[in-house]
């Protein structure tokens, strides 16, 4: 599976494994363009973040996002997971 996030403000989740890429489904909810993706393997999540400051959490078994986090008013431009620290970096 491959996440892409767009400018229509929805992450389009693609199944690459066919042999002609398909997307499988779009994950909506954001308010603006998306900016940033980070996957959680670990947990089997999907950050996403976009250019009006919303931070996303979704889980991939359930196709739901399960935390929703207002920032700041500026763009989330780059997520990380810290896997050592079990702790989630963005700005």
């Amino acid at each position: 599976m491959l996440a892409s996030g767009s400018y229509d403000k929805s992450i389009k989740l693609w199944d690459v494994r066919a042999t002609k890429s398909q997307c499988v489904t779009s994950l909506v909810g954001h308010t603006g363009w998306i900016t940033a993706l980070c996957y959680m393997p670990d947990h089997d999540i999907l950050l996403s973040g976009d250019k009006d400051g919303l931070l996303k959490a979704t889980d991939m078994r359930m196709m739901k996002a399960v935390t929703t986090v207002q920032h700041l008013n500026y763009p989330i431009k780059a997520l990380k997971y810290m896997k050592s620290i079990n702790s989630i970096v963005f700005g």
